[in-house]
């Protein structure tokens, strides 16, 4: 099933890239960014079942993503696997809302520590530091 309304478009790595949320940077790093003061960092866990209720691409459920809001709460840096079960595999991605969480370009909202795909429970957002 697919999000109603969501834009999307493959790059060469596979992973899905938002077009609401900008041209993202894409990478393969084993660790987020070092933290400055004043940035949080969350890990993200998406629920088995959420993958076979939406198509995310090359999104993987099951597994923990790290995901880093920089200190100026404009940009998200986020590591993790893809489904493939690469490891390390990172990339940037501005946004307009500490909330809203770009992960290989599909947008969640974080609400406490639940994770929306629209209003859809997804997963969780549990805050690192």
């Amino acid at each position: 099933m697919r999000h109603r309304g969501f834009s999307t478009a493959l790059i060469a790595t596979g992973m899905l890239i938002g077009a609401a949320v900008g041209t993202p940077k894409v990478q393969a790093q084993t660790s987020s960014p070092s933290a400055k003061a004043g940035s949080m960092q969350f890990k993200l866990f998406l629920e088995p079942a959420s993958c076979g209720r939406f198509d995310w691409g090359t999104i993987a459920c099951g597994v923990e993503y790290l995901a880093t809001l920089s200190s100026d709460r404009k940009r998200w840096y986020v590591v993790g696997a893809n489904k493939a079960g690469e490891q390390g595999i990172g990339a940037e991605y501005p946004t307009t809302s500490p909330e809203i969480i770009s992960l290989w370009g599909v947008n969640f909202t974080r609400k406490g520590t639940d994770l929306l795909f629209g209003n859809a429970l997804v997963g969780k957002a549990t805050l690192v530091r």
